[in-house]
Formats: structure tokens, sequence, C-alpha cells
């Protein structure tokens, strides 16, 4: 567990395994937070299923400094927006039944059409800490556009 997300996330997997949730784990294997996924402590095993996309969402100044002028979308978040990790979602959504969809972060926002598309259970969204707030205040405070 790298940052306060995965540990936000593991604790209440667990909390939810306890009282008797089957969990299924879609998660993107970043760049910044690139993890072996062969390499899973046995702590892990409370999951039922876990799937990972590696995902290159590395800061790119070229792109963050022309995004803004040409897409709607927050180049921040653009970031985590990925074929493969879309792909694996509907594979999901396709072929498993499940109660509830809980998105672990802002970020994942971009596929809650496709988690329209291929399912009608509840759709949940946990922000985990002040990071909009964070990145609110760099924008304010920087001079640098592609930071805004």
């Amino acid at each position: 567990m790298k940052d306060g997300e995965s540990v936000a996330v593991t604790h209440l997997s667990k909390a939810l395994k306890s009282l008797g949730c089957e969990i299924t784990l879609l998660s993107m294997n970043t760049s910044k937070h690139y993890f072996d996924v062969t390499q899973l402590p046995e702590t892990y095993n409370h999951y039922h299923q876990i799937y990972t996309v590696d995902v290159d969402n590395r800061i790119k100044l070229k792109d963050a400094f022309v995004q803004p002028f040409f897409q709607k979308t927050s180049y921040h978040v653009s970031r985590f927006i990925n074929t493969s990790f879309k792909q694996q979602l509907i594979t999901l959504l396709k072929t498993q039944q499940f109660d509830l969809i809980q998105l672990e972060t802002l970020y994942l926002a971009p596929y809650i059409s496709t988690i329209r598309q291929y399912s009608q259970v509840p759709v949940v969204m946990r922000a985990h800490n002040i990071e909009h707030e964070i990145w609110q205040r760099v924008a304010e405070n920087t001079k640098f556009l592609p930071l805004k």
C-alpha cells in the first residue's frame, strides 16, 4: 500500500468482506503507483477477484500545455482515461452481476457513462482526501500555464 487511497480501499474492502460481501476489484496499475500483481501479499486474499490494467498516467508537459485549448476534459482527469481499462470494465459488467459499483476517486468519473450503459446498479463515488483543493491552490498560485 503506497498511499492513503490504497490504505482506505483495503480497509473498506476488508470491512465489507467481514460483513459477508464479495468484493471484486478492478484497479488501474498506474505508472506512479505501479506494483507487481504477482507479488501481492496474502493480506489481499479478502478480494473475491482482482483485475488490474496497466495505465501510463505520467504527466506529459506537452499534453498538459496543449490539451486545455482543445478539450473540455481536465488534463488531470484525462490521464486516467484508458481504452484497455474501459474494455476490462465492460467485460466485467457483461459477465458478472454486481449489487453496487464503487468508484474510489473522481478520476474514474469518465467511466460512469460506460457503467450506465452496461449496468443499472447504484454507482457510488468516494473522495479520499482534499486533492481537488490542492490542485485548486496550485492553479491559483502558479503562473505556469500547463499547471493551471
